[in-house]
């Protein structure tokens, strides 16, 4: 991510609320992050695509449908961390405070004892990693990273240090687990910068420091064990915890590279013979370069996680954080491509069956975003809901390229999201109404049933296996 938050300022490193969400997004804050400068080269000739399909009223019809209820874990605005089920019922608070009567504010001063944020599920749902902020003995902060059970048995510390700041908004790491569920890798903010470690988990083991260095993103290349590192400007990759290794791509216009389904093919930019940077797709090693898409200023991407496709959002460095030239999809066998929406796209997400895709785009002249949900490999377009996010949700969406690797908002069957902040048919659509209380939301991408209150809280995803 960007360059660590310092902890006396409490800003957020995400753009959402430029402009668009200001005051309204319930405590978000602006970004201080420059905007990347546009590599060297001459203009290229836009892309043909598929035309953009009608927005339909009709449901998204899912593939399958299974009644559920599913686990999900969401940060309570007590600061704990909570399980429920996606009906509403087994309400189960994980984390005890200590102090039953306080709380840590993250906007003023710290006036409690700790504070439980960013639960983020392991691969096959049986545990729950967690970071804790709490006051160290020397007055200043200390953060912790515990890993729990799911029913919050078990609880261990995996790293614990003296807090030099966070690396998002409210964020004292960012947590994501390999696809095997043996070890977790996580940002920490340490005096020397920004820092990725990954730690063992089964079985237990050492934490070892990967790289430093800001801008840092990452992603783990699928059933290999490797790291796949954007730092600065340099793709780098990382063997089963080694030295991290250039692969001879830089660019500044993006932030995450992607490994495919199937671990076979990786994505990343680079500059091109022309005024463009290069959407770029080559084996794990970085040979075998094929060039999938040209933009003039800089993308985000995630690829399918059941196809050979990527979701690529493209657009000008004056407009973020949106992407003005809307959403596409590549097939990267065939190159063929299909435009999903012209507007301008905030984030995006796939389902887990690979069948949709849900996207965030701007309200006209409002402080409400759209959510917008798209039948993969048709013109069906559903608009689910308008809402204003929470604070946490606010960092996934001005980060959805990282945080959609590691945390789901959909549910297993591919059928509902789970959303934080407010919802504009239940809470309104003129103005965020004062004062303001986030509410973890159940949204079904089908239609067939209105958004429905789970809890309070700030930011909430789903237990990625069916119990």
């Amino acid at each position: 991510m960007g360059t660590p938050v310092r902890a006396a300022r409490f800003t957020s490193l995400m753009a959402v609320a430029v402009g668009l969400l200001g005051a309204a997004c319930l405590g978000a804050a602006t970004s201080s992050s420059p905007i990347p400068a546009p590599d060297d080269a001459p203009p290229t000739s836009a892309p043909t695509f598929s035309p953009t399909p009608t927005v339909t009223a009709s449901p998204v019809a899912p593939a399958h449908v299974d009644a559920g209820p599913f686990s999900i874990a969401y940060v309570g605005v007590d600061n704990n961390i909570w399980l429920i089920k996606s009906d509403g019922t087994d309400s189960v608070r994980v984390t005890q405070p200590r102090v039953q009567a306080q709380v840590v504010s993250l906007t003023s001063q710290i006036a409690s004892d700790i504070r439980y944020t960013w639960p983020t599920w392991s691969p096959t749902g049986d545990r729950l990693p967690f970071s804790g902020i709490e006051l160290g003995p020397g007055g200043g902060l200390q953060t912790s990273l515990y890993i729990a059970r799911s029913e919050g048995t078990e609880l261990e510390v995996l790293y614990q240090s003296a807090s030099d700041g966070f690396v998002a908004a409210q964020s004292p790491h960012y947590i994501y687990w390999a696809p095997d569920g043996r070890s977790v890798a996580f940002l920490a903010a340490q005096s020397a910068g920004l820092t990725l470690l990954v730690g063992e988990v089964d079985p237990p083991g050492e934490v070892r420091v990967i790289a430093q260095g800001a801008p840092l993103y990452f992603s783990w290349v699928n059933d290999e064990g490797s790291l796949l590192l954007h730092v600065g400007d340099a793709l780098l990759t990382s063997s089963r915890g080694g030295a991290p290794q250039r692969l001879g791509a830089e660019s500044a216009r993006y932030r995450v590279p992607g490994s495919s389904a199937d671990g076979g093919r990786i994505a990343f930019l680079a500059p091109t013979s022309r005024s463009a940077a290069g959407l770029y797709t080559a084996d794990a090693q970085g040979r075998g370069r094929r060039l999938a898409l040209e933009t003039p200023d800089g993308a985000a991407f995630l690829w399918s996680p059941t196809r050979p496709e990527l979701a690529v959002a493209s657009g000008s460095a004056e407009a973020l954080p949106f992407y003005d030239d809307g959403l596409v999809i590549i097939n990267v066998r065939d190159q063929s491509r299909r435009r999903v929406t012209s507007d301008p796209v905030l984030a995006f997400f796939w389902s887990p069956d690979g069948q949709k895709i849900a996207y965030v785009t701007p309200e006209a002249g409002g402080a409400w975003l759209r959510l917008t949900v798209a039948l993969v490999g048709s013109d069906i377009r559903k608009e689910i809901i308008s809402f204003i996010p929470a604070p946490g949700l606010s960092t996934v969406l001005g980060f959805f390229d990282q945080y959609a690797l590691s945390t789901s908002l959909w549910s297993p069957d591919s059928r509902y999201l789970v959303l934080t902040g407010l919802v504009s048919s239940i809470d309104g659509g003129v103005s965020p109404p004062a004062p303001v209380t986030s509410q973890v939301y159940l949204v079904d991408t089908t239609g067939l049933e209105s958004p429905r209150r789970l809890a309070a809280g700030d930011y909430a995803s789903f237990r990625p296996t069916i119990p």
